[in-house]
């Protein structure tokens, strides 16, 4: 088994544990512990910050990605290419800095009436954004010399413990919510420290800076390559936070709280699009690259139908369990606000999800730049849908607003990719992916409401149970995925060969 797919195992693992760390944490503990304001201020930091990283890096760690292979040489301290890319970070969050510092008066003002205990923190965003950008850059390095599991490691299972230590501490008053946020900055500075140590473990640490790299024929299109990808990683990542930020400043932090709890709950449907991911892209890049029409078609279908089949399983068990999730999630009550944003954004979530790997389509080919231009368009869509719907109709306003500007720039993104590739991620076993998820949703309304925390987690447990039976049966009867009905086939051969044994 060679490193590649050793690796590659290891960090699907720790991933998995990073799920399980996150849904622990952020339905259970935090909303426990936490006011729904310090909940919000606490993701706020986090989710800003990492938006802004977006711009301090500069694009480095994508610059990394594709023009690492004309570097690489162990020998050579690899050309001093590691210390040229830091070098150009610090510059991004140099610049960052000025413009952040530059615009703290209006950002303050944004949220002084509505959501005022955030100005007291607002400039943390400043160092969690300098280790969120080193961060993505050794996770870079780390991964063009072949090493993805530690840093996987660090960040799923590493970061979220020690975040639910932290607030655990918090919990049991031995430091206050200010002692909270300055050990949240802490710990990313100590994940890029540990980093460092790990890369330095791999003696492939290499802080020289080779100053030939601005006079090299490479230079130009690499600050070229990396403008665009600013604009497509910051508009992406504005695109995904914006409604929560907006519903601060518009609602209020405990507004925004609800928000954030909804759409970690919509996340997990993402969670096989993740793993098909992994394994789907290369093979896609290199359709793309070597004009295979015929792979890069199949490839475009059959990633899309599996995105939906598991997507469309997740939030049919998250739909019919909405109601006792709410009921185990401590203050609840609150928290069951966010009801409707969990339904919008998890229907948004399947469209994404059944339109495939367009996204990927385009960045991929040489049109990559278009990837760039529409977020941008759409991010600014998107900004004006919350400002307009938020004070229309409040929390549901900023999930109607991410529906709509999601749906048409998903919609675009098909479009184009149908118009320059002639392929569409559509196909009709879709439907039946849907018409059985629809048919057991009506079925499950046939069982009684919880009444207390216990009913609920019995019902709910129940619910669970039944939904993947009825499932995955009425998937492998209609035989919607070849490749799920041969696995299927594969496991019960092998149960027969072992109790034939």
């Amino acid at each position: 088994m060679g490193i590649v797919v050793r690796q590659s195992l290891k960090a699907s693992f720790v991933s998995y544990i990073g799920v399980g760390l996150g849904l622990i944490n952020n339905l259970f503990i935090s909303t426990k512990i936490l006011t729904p304001e310090q909940l919000a201020i606490n993701r706020l930091l986090l989710e800003n910050s990492l938006v802004f990283a977006c711009f301090a890096h500069l694009g480095t760690p994508f610059i990394l990605d594709k023009f690492f292979i004309h570097f690489k040489n162990q020998e050579k301290k690899h050309d001093g290419f590691l210390g040229f890319l830091l070098f150009i970070s610090l510059i991004g969050v140099g610049l960052f800095s000025l413009i952040y510092i530059s615009f703290r008066e209006p950002i303050a003002d944004y949220f002084r009436l509505k959501s005022p205990q955030i100005i007291d923190y607002h400039f943390f965003s400043l160092p969690l954004t300098a280790f969120w950008v080193y961060m993505i850059v050794f996770e870079a390095y780390s991964r063009n010399n072949s090493r993805i599991a530690i840093p996987a490691a660090i960040r799923e299972i590493f970061l979220k413990s020690f975040n639910i230590g932290i607030v655990l501490i918090y919990g049991l008053g031995w430091i206050s919510f200010d002692y909270l946020i300055y050990g949240m900055v802490f710990m990313y500075f100590l994940a890029v420290v540990i980093l460092i140590l790990y890369i330095k473990n791999l003696k492939k640490l290499f802080w020289g800076i080779n100053w030939s790299i601005f006079k090299s024929d490479y230079f130009k299109p690499m600050m070229i390559y990396g403008f665009f990808i600013i604009l497509g990683g910051l508009g992406e990542n504005i695109f995904k936070f914006v409604d929560r930020v907006m519903l601060a400043g518009q609602e209020g932090l405990a507004q925004s709280a609800i928000f954030i709890l909804a759409t970690f709950i919509v996340t997990t449907i993402e969670i096989p699009k993740k793993a098909l991911s992994q394994i789907s892209i290369p093979i896609l890049s290199e359709a793309i690259q070597t004009n295979n029409a015929g792979k890069l078609n199949e490839i475009y279908h059959k990633v899309a139908l599996h995105q939906l089949m598991g997507g469309a399983f997740v939030f049919l068990g998250i739909w019919c369990c909405i109601d006792e999730l709410f009921m185990l999630i401590p203050k609840g009550a609150i928290y069951s606000e966010g009801k409707w944003v969990v339904f919008f954004l998890g229907l948004t979530t399947l469209f994404n999800l059944a339109s495939g790997l367009r996204a990927e389509v385009i960045t991929y080919s040489h049109r990559y730049y278009i990837s760039s231009l529409l977020v941008f368009i759409f991010v600014l869509v998107n900004i004006f849908l919350n400002y307009w719907l938020i004070d229309l109709y409040k929390i549901d306003g900023a999930a109607y607003a991410t529906t709509i500007s999601s749906i048409l720039y998903i919609s675009t993104q098909v479009f184009y990719v149908y118009w320059k590739f002639g392929i569409l991620p559509y196909q009709i076993k879709q439907l039946y992916v849907l018409a059985v998820a629809i048919a057991i949703w009506a079925a499950m309304l046939l069982l009684p409401q919880a009444q207390n925390m216990w009913q609920a987690l019995f019902i709910l447990t129940l619910k669970a149970g039944l939904i993947t039976i009825l499932y995955f049966t009425a998937v492998l009867k209609l035989k919607i995925s070849t490749e799920l009905n041969n696995l299927y086939k594969m496991g019960l051969d092998f149960i027969k060969m072992k109790l034939g044994k």
